[in-house]
């Protein structure tokens, strides 16, 4: 590109101009001749340094299927569970807030999350949003907008990659937004009213073409490890990119099912073993079985009745020593390889 100078008179003065990086000072009388000057000017344009369509993540929020069944989809209401498994427990901090919105920068607990005793019917699920600032064409051929969700387990070893989806109607499926104001994640006020029409919206803002909701979901097992669970949210162009973190507090439950009261063995010998059979089967209750449905570990303990010397039960009562209290129990375990884990007596 050429650049030329209008031309100016000056009287005793300094003209300073800054070309092609330099700076050049020029003094001239009232009465020299005019004159042009040509300069050339070149730069470079870094992409990946720019961000010049504005990514930037505006909010994001959490949301469980509260009717625990993935099968009939999405439910954000059912019973008196709204959005999540804690009715009565709420961010410190609503996450989302302001107008424009904005998410506060520490990351915190969003929701807590229980998942499905035995993962039945399903496996519990959570569905991830994102409200994304964005000034071009996100479903653009040549440089869409990409979103994706990191979820990590407890200890930080990634569990997931959830790709984002973009929900096309700026108002959501029905009752989603109220879902993530009841669960403390989202000021009424920073969603807007679309019978107010409110300026600096999160309804305002995607209506005007400026802001974009992304979604996802994924499956949290009762076989994964209960705590806090990071989200890294993140949305990316060909020119610049943005993250945002976050939790979900998966809860630690138990649910020890067993099939029998009490376990009777046949006569016993000593010095010999003697074994009843279990099985994997609930609904067998001739072989005994014990199943923890939940995620969080459990202990078992055996309590033993007495053991009296065959002919000699009218003196178990009153006389020890014919009591038999030197005796092991073990319990096998496992599906594929029963292990023998020994029970000492007290």
């Amino acid at each position: 590109m050429t650049l030329t100078r209008r031309r100016r008179r000056f009287t005793a003065a300094l003209a300073l101009a800054a070309l092609g990086g330099s700076f050049m000072v020029a003094a001239q009388p009232a009465n020299a001749d005019d004159h042009d000057i040509d300069a050339g000017t070149h730069a470079v344009l870094e992409p990946g340094a720019m961000n010049q369509n504005g990514v930037h993540i505006e909010c994001s929020w959490a949301l469980e299927d509260v009717d625990s069944d993935w099968r009939n989809a999405m439910d954000y209401f059912y019973g008196p569970f709204e959005g999540d498994s804690t009715p009565d427990l709420r961010p410190e901090i609503v996450p989302c807030q302001g107008r424009p919105p904005m998410q506060v920068e520490a990351p915190t607990v969003h929701i807590d999350v229980y998942p499905n005793s035995h993962d039945a019917p399903t496996e519990q699920y959570v569905e991830l949003w994102l409200a994304v600032d964005y000034l071009a064409d996100p479903d653009s051929a040549n440089n869409p907008l990409v979103v994706d969700f990191e979820v990590y387990h407890p200890d930080g070893t990634l569990k997931f990659q959830v790709p984002g989806k973009r929900y096309e109607d700026c108002y959501g499926p029905d009752g989603m937004f109220e879902a993530a104001v009841r669960t403390g994640q989202i000021t009424r006020e920073a969603i807007g009213r679309p019978e107010t029409l409110d300026t600096d919206t999160m309804l305002n803002l995607c209506t005007q073409g400026t802001k974009f909701l992304y979604y996802g979901a994924f499956p949290i097992s009762k076989h994964q490890p209960w705590g806090e669970y990071l989200i890294r949210a993140t949305a990316e162009d060909d020119f610049g990119a943005h993250s945002l973190e976050y939790y979900i507090n998966v809860l630690p439950f138990y649910d020890l099912r067993a099939d029998f009261d009490s376990v009777e063995w046949p006569l016993l010998t000593r010095g010999a073993h003697k074994r009843v059979m279990g099985d994997f089967d609930l609904g067998n209750p001739e072989r005994p079985t014990v199943v923890n449905r939940g995620n969080a570990g459990i202990g078992l303990e055996v309590e033993y009745s007495k053991m009296c010397l065959a002919g000699f039960e009218a003196q178990c009562e009153t006389v020890d020593r014919k009591n038999i209290d030197e005796f092991a129990l073990g319990l096998e375990t496992g599906e594929a390889h029963l292990a023998v884990l020994d029970l000492e007596p007290d």
